[in-house]
Formats: structure tokens, C-alpha cells, sequence
């Protein structure tokens, strides 16, 4: 059996308690009529998603509404048949089958005639015991803020990360910089689509970090991991929000935070979710 496929399952029970939350906050930006973006904080299932939506005014936004509630419900559904220890392969699939659903859903509302063009890129974190899967498409990243120290769990599905390692490439991207936008995956690119989904281990106090383009573009990794990091998860999000101002953002602003830790008490964990 290959390193890849051996893997061990989460060590937590799947009935393990533990206090979490997920807070998160979609902004316009300085230069966008419409709201694009949107943000699922769901706490108590441990979920948190966020979505780029893609087609301009007239169907971008149709985007997060359907593709959120569409990844909520195929990771709750499939939670209610999980035994208490699972491999990471099957929390996987989990995640990479909601991702999936939420792909035909969203082809089939493009079919209508005033949504043609529609499409988004999504990223989602799901905590289960001891493990946080990230699944991700396109160009919407995740990091995880340990002990200070950040680190990006998610490759942009994009022709500046595909193939920017290559010197001719970087040359040319340094030159028309209009193409470290464009991106290789997405949802409804297709009508069948291919995330990246992966399970890692998570510690107590570990802060996951979900963004769209339209913030990570705007705020530096250094100001990212000290912003979020600085103070409680409330404050942080507007903090996040906040700095993207001065530098002018053209696009919309989305972040999701999510933090937990094992309780043994019976304390009920919260969410605040941005609307839509």
C-alpha cells in the first residue's frame, strides 16, 4: 500500500464534545455594485464555506446561495452514517462529494437563459474530531494560524500557480499582469468538476482561515496571520475587513474564521453568520 493511501483514522470520536467557533463577514469593496461573495458559518455542524461567485451582476450572485446550502447539507447528511472512527478518505470524500453536489446544482440553474455565464470558486472547512478537511476550487485559499506561525493549505487552481514556477511564464505574468486572475477550475466550468480536498490534523486553538481572491489579494500573508491572531475572532474579522480599505480593494471582501478546542463540559458552541 502506497504512503498516500495508508492513513490513519481520526482519533477523536466522532461524539468527541468541543466548544467551536466560526465566524465570518462579506464586504462589497470600494469598486463593486454588487455582492458577489458570500460566507456559511455553521458551528454546530462544524462547517464553514466560502464562495466566489463568477458572471458578473447579473448571475455572479446567485452563486453563494445556491452552492452553501447545497455543501451544508451533503456533509450533515453524510455525518448522520459515520461510525465513531472514520480514515481520513472517507472524511474526503465527504467533502469532495458536497463539493460535487454543489457543482450540478449550480449548472443547473446556469441553464437558464439570464444566469448563462454563472460559476464560482469555493472553499470549505469541516471540522470532524482531531481533523479539519479543506476542500477547495479555483482561487478561494485556506490557511491554518498555529502558535503564530501561518501556513496556506490550498494551491490556486490558476494559470499564475499552474505554471508561474516556470521562468518564461513569470516573465510573461510580470508583463500582463491581468493573468494572475485567470483561473483553471471552477464550478459549472464544466458540468462535473475536480476539487482538491485533504484532512489535517488539528490541535486546539488551531485558526483556520478561509478568504476569496478578493481579500488575500489585498491583504499580505504578514498582516493576514497578525491580524488574525491578535485578538478574538469577532474583532478579527472586522480587523481583516478593515485593512483591505486603505489599499483600495476592487473586488468583494470575504473571510471566515474558525477556531475550536475539545470541552468537556456541555457548553453550546455559537456562530454568527454575515448575511448573504
Amino acid at each position: 500500500m502506497s504512503a498516500r493511501t495508508a492513513r490513519t483514522p481520526s482519533a477523536v470520536s466522532s461524539r468527541a464534545v468541543y466548544t467551536l467557533h466560526v465566524v465570518g463577514r462579506c464586504e462589497l469593496g470600494t469598486h463593486r455594485e454588487s455582492q458577489e461573495d458570500g460566507v456559511g458559518c455553521f458551528s454546530g455542524d462544524g462547517i464553514a464555506v466560502v464562495v466566489d461567485g463568477m458572471g458578473g451582476m447579473r448571475s455572479g450572485s446567485i452563486a453563494p446561495p445556491v452552492v452553501i446550502p447545497v455543501v451544508r447539507r451533503a456533509i450533515v447528511d453524510a455525518m448522520d452514517d459515520l461510525p465513531e472512527l472514520v480514515f481520513d478518505e472517507t472524511l474526503e470524500a465527504i467533502v469532495r462529494d458536497a463539493l460535487v453536489a454543489a457543482n450540478r446544482a449550480l449548472f443547473a440553474a446556469s441553464q437558464q437563459v439570464h444566469l448563462r455565464g454563472v460559476g464560482a470558486t469555493a472553499v470549505v472547512a469541516w471540522r470532524h474530531g482531531d481533523r479539519t478537511v479543506i476542500g477547495h476550487i479555483g482561487d478561494a485559499r485556506a490557511w491554518r494560524l498555529r502558535e503564530g506561525a501561518l501556513e496556506r493549505m490550498t494551491r490556486d487552481h490558476s494559470l499564475a500557480e499552474e505554471f508561474g514556477d516556470t521562468p518564461e511564464y513569470a516573465r510573461y505574468i510580470e508583463e500582463n499582469p491581468a493573468f494572475q486572475t485567470i483561473i483553471t477550475r471552477a464550478l459549472v466550468m464544466a458540468d462535473a468538476c475536480e476539487p482538491v480536498v485533504r484532512a489535517h490534523p488539528t490541535r486546539d486553538d488551531d485558526v483556520w482561515i478561509l478568504a476569496s481572491d478578493g481579500l488575500w489579494r489585498t491583504v499580505p500573508d504578514d498582516d493576514l496571520a497578525r491580524l488574525a491572531n491578535a485578538r478574538s475572532l469577532d474583532e478579527a474579522v472586522l480587523d481583516l475587513v478593515a485593512a483591505c480599505y486603505p489599499r483600495d480593494p476592487n473586488d468583494n471582501l470575504s473571510v471566515v474564521l474558525m477556531k475550536g478546542a475539545h470541552d468537556p463540559g456541555t457548553a453550546r458552541p455559537f456562530v454568527r453568520i454575515a448575511p448573504l
